[in-house]
């Protein structure tokens, strides 16, 4: 691979963050349609204060059919790196195993939870209807596009460059803080200092993570498959609040109840106790696993 000049760590996270605001520019578009098709005012869309399961699925379907595209130009036309160093090349495999082990390691972090009594599970009590159904369609078209934004941004950008100056731990933990940073600007006065803190540090072990399954498997699509498939489960699935944002209903019926540092409190259980061990210990598994040929780890360039 031909030798590429460093940037500016600064310069990089301004300016990707910046990129992760363009590219959620399809949420105005998509309220712009749910305005025109409910008959609303925009600015009662745009503040909260008129919602509906028909709104929320054409922003919703929005991020899927607009957002999606527009991840794909901003790269390509904006970031200035070939798709191919920032291994963002559609691979079939590692995305199909990063849905398998988004969908399975939420079920184990919950059935955890279970055992230790601070979650109930049940059946959604009055079953799956077509409205349910349109909630998480929508759930399901909004992770598509989160989860390729944000690997996108926060994994293919961001630590990716800065691995190019100070290695890849350094560029991993900088990288989990300023993923954590970007989740909790919007919650700032609404939480406490003690709860950003340990919000940072949550994201800095998911960071981990996601970082592991990049390089191992050198291709974005393992960290983008999982994402999809994890915050799809939580909401669509598990109808849990994720990343501070309640969710309306989901397939099951989970109550969640106890130690907020296990459960993750309100913000969801991503930031649980149970969950950081395990972002931990199948970050260390997918980084030393014999994958077939051990495939090396992507290098720094």
């Amino acid at each position: 691979m031909n030798e590429l000049s460093t940037r500016n760590t600064l310069i990089v996270i301004l300016w990707s963050y910046g990129l992760f605001i363009l590219m959620n520019f399809y949420q105005y578009l998509g309220i712009m349609i749910a305005a025109w098709r409910s008959g609303q005012r925009l600015d009662a869309i745009l503040s909260g204060k008129y919602q509906s399961t028909q709104t929320d699925f054409i922003i919703s379907l929005t991020a899927l059919i607009v957002g999606v595209p527009l991840v794909f130009l901003v790269t390509k036309l904006l970031w200035g790196r070939s798709s191919d160093w920032m291994r963002f090349q559609f691979c079939i495999k590692p995305f199909v195993i990063g849905l398998v082990l988004g969908l399975l390691l939420p079920f184990v972090i919950l059935q955890s939870l279970k055992l230790l009594g601070f979650a109930k599970i049940s059946w959604l009590p009055n079953g799956l209807n077509s409205e349910v159904w349109l909630i998480i369609i929508s759930y399901a078209c909004v992770a598509i596009f989160t989860g390729i934004a944000e690997e996108v941004v926060f994994r293919g950008m961001a630590v990716r460059e800065i691995a190019m100056n100070y290695g890849w731990l350094i560029a991993t933990i900088l990288g989990g803080v300023f993923f954590g940073a970007a989740h909790v600007i919007t919650k700032l006065g609404k939480i406490t200092i003690l709860e950003v803190f340990w919000i940072l540090i949550a994201s800095t072990l998911v960071s981990f993570l996601f970082v592991a399954m990049y390089r191992r498997s050198q291709s974005l699509w393992l960290p983008i498959g999982f994402h999809m498939a994890w915050n799809f489960c939580l909401k669509g699935v598990m109808g849990i609040t994720m990343s501070g944002a309640e969710t309306k209903v989901g397939i099951l019926n989970v109550e969640l109840s106890g130690n907020p540092y296990l459960t993750g409190g309100n913000f969801g259980i991503e930031a649980s106790g149970i969950s950081l061990i395990v972002y931990a210990l199948v970050a260390i598994l997918v980084i030393s696993f014999p994958w077939s040929g051990y495939i090396p780890l992507l290098g720094n360039r």
